[in-house]
């Protein structure tokens, strides 16, 4: 199901694989991405209450709480739960991830699609301070 665009105050992370520099340059990168796209996908089509979101490019990807279905709290929480899962898949499989989170405005925008390109925009300060922050754990809930 495509994601709903959205606008407004959110939580947002910023999950990327760790070491993916040097996965390429052995050559299991490719492998490596495909399990973290499959869990990916897997645990964000599982939620029981669609409240969390998912972009995912080259080696990272960018989850957001989609307020319009939850309180605050309970999006901090949902987004909490898919980072701990995917984060405990992938360590199964020897993959390292880094994670940031952090509260603030993002707008996301599904724009279009074409034979050669799909356009997804988002942007704004949520984003680029959980891209830009060094990891952070926010809750005992990540620890494994």
């Amino acid at each position: 199901m495509p994601i709903n665009d959205f606008e407004g105050y959110t939580f947002v992370a910023f999950v990327d694989i760790s070491g993916f520099k040097k996965m390429i340059k052995n050559g299991n990168a490719n492998i490596n991405l495909g399990q973290f796209y499959s869990k990916g996908y897997q645990i964000l089509g599982s939620q029981d209450d669609d409240i969390v979101d998912g972009i995912f490019v080259s080696d990272c990807c960018i989850l957001f709480v989609n307020n319009e279905n939850s309180d605050i709290d309970n999006g901090l929480s949902a987004l909490l739960k898919v980072i701990k899962q995917l984060n405990k898949r992938m360590i199964k499989l020897d993959i390292m991830l880094t994670s940031s989170i952090n509260f603030g405005r993002f707008k996301y925008q599904n724009r279009s699609e074409n034979n050669r390109i799909v356009k997804h925009e988002f942007f704004g300060e949520g984003y680029i301070d959980a891209f830009l922050e060094p990891v952070r754990v926010l809750s005992k809930e990540l620890a494994f």
